[in-house]
């Protein structure tokens, strides 16, 4: 981590840089002194569905000949237990064709982010707690920013249901977990939130998650779903199973600008493993059963692209805040890029790097027809960073600029965007008929200016027009263009920490799972 902070940000005067080394972790004296935090921007696409629990459990309960759904968990040995899926993904290509599926390796890329963040999460909804089970959802992993994750899973349908359902259900009825038995002490790749803390000794803080039906996972004789003990049957008409639970997914592999498509299997227990009371003995073999046909996720994901182009001069759109920005010469176009950023270059050593993980704009580039219209090392962007020594996020500055240079182009394409022409429509003056009566004729004379027009060439040698108008109330940029400025606000306000006291912490207060 010491090589990502480089060498560009001077902190303030009034703050006293803390000491800070690179230590064999085996040498660490955690009692002394504490690990550093840092960024790992990642992207993820994110598959959630309705899972239909009830008639899950209502096939166990046919199958293995229980009465009722509270007689079948009342058996250790035949309570049904999820353990997670086998996912696969293939690409849809611009022209509506697809690719070959191939096994998503979700062990092989989200396991080693589980153990970055120390196995910490989000917190789950409080809402959606009663419906988040083991082997059907994996946690989400915890956020350097609070409220990132984009609020989903309860505006599907049968998820929506299911909530109000729970919701009356509560008063005098249990929901059982998917396995009150369950006691796995690993690392489970679709454990819960609250199992996970429950297995690594983190109760969740405050906020955090606490003990609600099905997590933590109960035990033989805690009194199970309906107070039904073991081998009992009581209680049945005091027992409620929800008729969805949550499905999610999580695939940190995606790229922007693509768009995929996906199908799994379902992995569940056996509940007739290593039974000896049963009719053919190849029932009882295998630990796990995974269903036979494939499930295909009914939409498709398209990943968003990572850089916008606007045809928009904000020194016309705010005159009075940018009056210092240098006026258009003939010929000449501004426009404005968006560009989410993962990390940018430290501009005293291009070797460094800042992690940044958001959205950054350049509000103003100038290019003439026939010019690429991004140019590297780009326009000098206030940028906010982390800067983990201090434990806060400040702007990046080069010098007494509170600006870096930040390239806005793909540098995964053959080559940059060209601007090939731009017209600003002529000036119109018509008149407009207000009145008319035998007397007299009253007409109002109007003047009106049409939008300009610009002509880019992208990458792939595609011909894309932007009209001003249009781009200056889309709403998209409008929303990022005000998210960006407001964070800048959000970090210049930030005051610094006083010296000898406790830095603030990157995970929103201490009262976080690991925020310290």
């Amino acid at each position: 981590m010491g090589g990502m902070l480089g060498g560009a940000h001077i902190p303030e005067q009034n703050e006293k840089m803390p000491d800070y080394s690179m230590v064999e972790i085996e040498k660490l004296n955690l009692q002394n002194s504490k690990l550093a935090e840092n960024i790992r921007p990642e992207h993820m696409g994110i598959i959630v569905g309705a899972f239909p629990y009830k008639k899950q459990l209502e096939e166990f309960q046919r199958a293995l000949h229980y009465d009722s759904l509270a007689a079948l968990y009342s058996d250790p040995k035949s309570v049904p237990s999820f353990s997670g899926f086998e996912v696969e993904r293939r690409e849809v290509l611009p022209d509506g064709q697809t690719m070959q599926w191939y096994k998503l390796d979700l062990e092989k890329f989200y396991k080693p982010l589980m153990l970055l963040t120390g196995l910490r999460f989000e917190a789950e909804d409080p809402e959606l707690k009663p419906i988040v089970f083991d082997g059907l959802a994996m946690p989400r992993l915890l956020q350097f920013r609070d409220g990132q994750y984009p609020k989903i899973e309860t505006e599907l349908k049968g998820i929506e249901d299911t909530l109000a359902s729970v919701k009356e259900a509560r008063e005098g009825q249990k929901i059982p977990p998917p396995n009150p038995f369950k006691d796995d002490k690993g690392l489970s790749l679709f454990g819960s939130v609250n199992t996970q803390e429950a297995n690594t000794g983190n109760n969740g803080g405050s906020n955090g998650p606490g003990p609600g039906p099905g997590m933590p996972p109960m035990r033989p004789g805690s009194g199970g779903p309906g107070d039904a003990g073991p081998g009992a049957t009581q209680g049945q008409n005091n027992f409620f199973v929800p008729e969805y639970c949550l499905l999610r997914i999580i695939d940190v592999t995606v790229q922007p600008g693509h768009t995929y498509e996906y199908r799994f299997k379902l992995k569940m227990a056996n509940p007739n493993y290593e039974r000896k009371d049963v009719v053919f003995p190849n029932l009882a073999r295998d630990k796990e059963i995974v269903t036979a046909d494939w499930i295909p996720v009914t939409e498709r994901m398209t990943v968003p692209q990572e850089l916008f182009f606007y045809a928009v001069d904000v020194k016309k759109m705010e005159p009075k805040e940018k009056a210092r920005m240098t006026p258009l010469k003939p010929k000449q176009v501004a426009l404005q890029a968006h560009r989410w950023v993962d990390v940018v270059p430290d501009p005293s050593d291009p070797k460094r790097g800042y992690p940044v993980g958001d959205w950054l704009v350049a509000e103003r580039i100038t290019v003439y027809p026939g010019e690429y219209v991004t140019q590297n090392p780009g326009p000098e962007v206030e940028v906010p960073i982390w800067l983990y020594p201090m434990e806060r996020f400040t702007i990046a500055s080069k010098g007494r600029k509170d600006t870096i240079p930040v390239y806005f182009g793909d540098r995964n394409a053959p080559t940059d965007p060209v601007l090939i022409d731009s017209e600003w429509g002529d000036k119109m003056v018509y008149s407009k008929l207000t009145a008319l009566d035998d007397k007299e004729r009253k007409t109002a004379t109007i003047t009106d200016t049409a939008p300009q027009e610009v002509l880019m060439m992208s990458p792939e040698g595609r011909l894309v027009r932007h009209d001003s108008e249009a781009d200056r109330h889309d709403k998209e940029r409008e929303t990022r263009y005000k998210a960006w400025k407001d964070r800048i606000r959000e970090v210049r306000e930030q005051k610094p920490n006083k010296p000898g006291t406790a830095p603030a912490s990157p995970f929103g207060g201490n009262d976080r799972p690991g925020g310290s």
